[in-house]
C-alpha cells in the first residue's frame, strides 16, 4: 500500500475455511504490531486459532511472534520461499482488496484508510463461487444484508 494518514501496510488475516478477511491498516510491519493486532482486535473477536500459516517476513517471525504462539499453543505454519501455492488465499485476497480499495478511491475520492470496510463488506459478502456462500453466510449462518437488499419482513406483513 502507499502511505496515507500515517498507515503504510495492512495486515490481512484470512480464515482459510470460510475465507473471511480481516485487514487492518498499520502504521509499522514490525513483529509488535502483528502480536497486538492479532491479540486485541482478531483473537478477542475470534478465538485463539488452532494455527497461523504465514511467510517469513520478520513481523512474523520475531521472538514476541514465537512467545505469543507458544502462550497461546498456536502452531505456527510458515510457507515455503519462493512457492506462492502455500501462501495463494492470501495472495489472492490481496489482490482482490487492492483491486477494490483502488476502485472505491476513485468513485469517491477518500482515502484507503477511510474505504477499507467498505472493501471488507464487498469481500465478506460476496458468495464464493464452489460453495454458493459467502464468507458473512459461513460464519453467521445468514446472507448479510446489504443497503440494496430487500427488507427481512415484507411491508404488507402484520407481526
Amino acid at each position: 500500500m502507499f502511505k496515507c494518514c500515517n498507515y503504510e501496510y495492512v495486515l490481512v488475516l484470512v480464515d482459510v475455511f470460510s475465507n473471511w478477511v480481516e485487514d487492518f491498516p498499520c502504521r509499522k510491519a514490525d513483529a509488535k504490531t502483528v502480536v497486538k493486532l492479532r491479540l486485541k482486535d482478531f483473537v478477542s473477536r475470534f478465538g485463539i486459532p488452532v494455527s497461523i500459516n504465514s511467510d517469513h517476513g520478520i513481523s512474523f517471525t520475531g521472538q514476541i511472534v514465537k512467545e505469543l504462539c507458544a502462550t497461546l499453543q498456536i502452531q505456527h505454519n510458515l510457507y515455503y520461499p519462493h512457492h506462492l501455492q502455500s501462501a495463494g488465499t492470501v495472495k489472492r485476497q490481496n489482490g482482490i482488496l487492492k483491486y477494490k480499495l483502488a476502485k472505491i478511491c476513485a468513485d469517491t475520492n477518500l482515502k484507503w484508510p477511510d474505504v477499507l470496510p467498505l472493501a471488507l463488506i464487498s469481500m465478506r459478502a460476496t458468495p464464493n463461487l464452489k460453495t454458493g456462500l459467502s464468507p458473512y453466510e459461513i460464519l453467521t449462518g445468514r446472507p448479510m444484508r446489504l443497503p440494496a437488499a430487500p427488507p427481512l419482513i415484507p411491508a404488507q406483513m402484520d407481526i
